[in-house]
């Protein structure tokens, strides 16, 4: 947490913060190895100091997000027979995204968003399945912009409450960051009970 602050405080000091956020988020919805979540917050601390408008915090997460999203989509698009393939567990998972993005699309893709390795999964398997281009889009801006405002946010009032003092700042915007994606995820009921778990284990 601490190495991270450290690198984005420098990327600010270069002007390089907001291409930085960009890059990183984009690259963690394909690859979800990235700490995008912990970026995002830790400029969002950075924003309070006056070093950059949150608002263009919460609109290069966004973008990057949404950009990152609808490329895996497509990906799962053009590999449909490879996704919707594989063993019993992975069949079960396509056949219960496919299921939710016909009856409630809204609450499989957009509380997914906050839940790494698993949105990549549910980008994917939305892609193979067949959810309509423009739903898709419609749905994935609407995740993109609720994660990017939480994170950034919970940044921006972490550093506004610690000042000079980025540890505590980050401890802050991380812990409201999780209860903002846990009320997201529970808002998706049947993404919660039954898919997550398996969805899980999938992406292993």
């Amino acid at each position: 947490m601490q190495e991270t602050a450290a690198i984005l405080d420098a990327a600010a000091a270069a002007g390089w913060l907001l291409p930085a956020v960009f890059a990183v988020v984009a690259l963690d919805a394909v690859v979800p190895v990235l700490p995008s979540g912990t970026v995002v917050t830790a400029a969002g601390v950075l924003s309070a100091s006056g070093r950059v408008h949150v608002a263009a915090v919460v609109l290069a997460a966004a973008a990057a997000a949404y950009l990152g999203d609808n490329l895996v989509y497509t990906l799962g698009r053009r590999g449909r027979l490879l996704v919707s393939g594989g063993g019993p567990r992975r069949q079960r998972t396509y056949a219960w995204v496919s299921q939710g993005l016909r009856t409630r699309p809204a609450s499989v893709i957009v509380p997914s968003r906050f839940v790494p390795g698993v949105r990549t999964a549910v980008m994917v398997y939305a892609g193979a399945a067949g959810c309509p281009p423009r739903l898709f889009r419609r749905l994935s801006a609407a995740g993109a912009l609720v994660w990017a405002t939480a994170c950034a946010l919970s940044g921006y009032l972490g550093g506004l409450t610690f000042g000079q003092h980025p540890l505590p700042a980050m401890a802050m915007a991380l812990a409201v960051g999780a209860g903002v994606a846990v009320v997201a995820e529970a808002s998706g009921k049947r993404l919660r009970h039954r898919s997550l778990p398996e969805i899980r284990q999938d992406v292993r």
